[in-house]
């Protein structure tokens, strides 16, 4: 029998040992593969994204401070639950209705509706627009974790001003004297802010949720907060 030449014994071994690490790494270079989710450093730190983190030296995180909610909840109230704190305004009705949709179909749907993410919606109301919470009637995510806070604008600054909007998530928020609603900030179940990186590695703080590209990077990156949690529990348990 005609034996195989060892080159060509070679050529085989490298396609299928070698070959396919080498394509992963040069589709994945470049991009951050997270063991965790990137977690917003305090002031002292001029709240940078914490992202070669070294846990076991625990170096200090931003905490989100309490505030109300509404006559049920305060934001602590929520502890071990995922947040996603997002604004909108009670003339915008439009805007209003595909913000929903878009957390509905682009997040809740491929979640698995995973019943420990909130969606915190800060309402800024004045004296002619009052909030209308019937435009939200057909959004399939349960009203438990959909949580409509109305408020007035001067409210809303004086719970997020140096308690959520801080750093570069302040800067994303406000442009001059004018805020920017479009924008979705993660919080984890113990109260700190999350970001992860857009794919020119460029890192988020605060997502687009006018923009299904960005909505979708949102959704990753809860993914992957979603499983440091997972990996977190399996160590206690083991």
């Amino acid at each position: 029998m005609k034996q195989t030449p060892i080159y060509i014994k070679g050529v085989v071994l490298f396609s299928i040992l070698v070959l396919p690490s080498l394509l992963y790494l040069y589709l994945t270079a470049g991009k951050h593969n997270f063991l965790y989710l990137p977690i917003i450093a305090d002031e002292a730190q001029n709240y940078i994204a914490l992202v070669d983190e070294n846990r076991r030296e625990q170096p200090k995180h931003h905490y989100i401070r309490d505030f109300r909610l509404n006559e049920e909840y305060s934001f602590k109230d929520l502890d071990n639950n995922i947040k996603l704190i997002f604004i909108s305004r009670a003339e915008e009705t439009l805007n209003n209705q595909l913000i929903a949709y878009m957390f509905e179909t682009e997040v809740w749907e491929h979640l698995g509706n995973y019943e420990n993410i909130y969606f915190l919606n800060f309402i800024i109301e004045d004296s002619t627009h009052i909030f209308d919470a019937s435009i939200f009637e057909e959004n399939s995510i349960p009203k438990d974790q959909w949580i409509n806070i109305p408020l007035s604008l001067d409210s809303l600054n004086s719970i997020m001003i140096d308690n959520v909007w801080v750093g570069e998530i302040a800067n994303k928020l406000y442009t001059g004297e004018e805020l920017n609603i479009a924008e979705v900030i993660i919080s984890d179940k113990e109260g700190r802010m999350r970001t992860g990186f857009d794919n020119n590695d460029i890192i988020m703080y605060s997502y687009n949720n006018l923009s299904k590209f960005e909505i979708k990077l949102l959704r990753d990156d809860l993914k992957v907060l979603l499983a440091e949690y997972q990996r977190e529990l399996k160590k206690k348990n083991d």
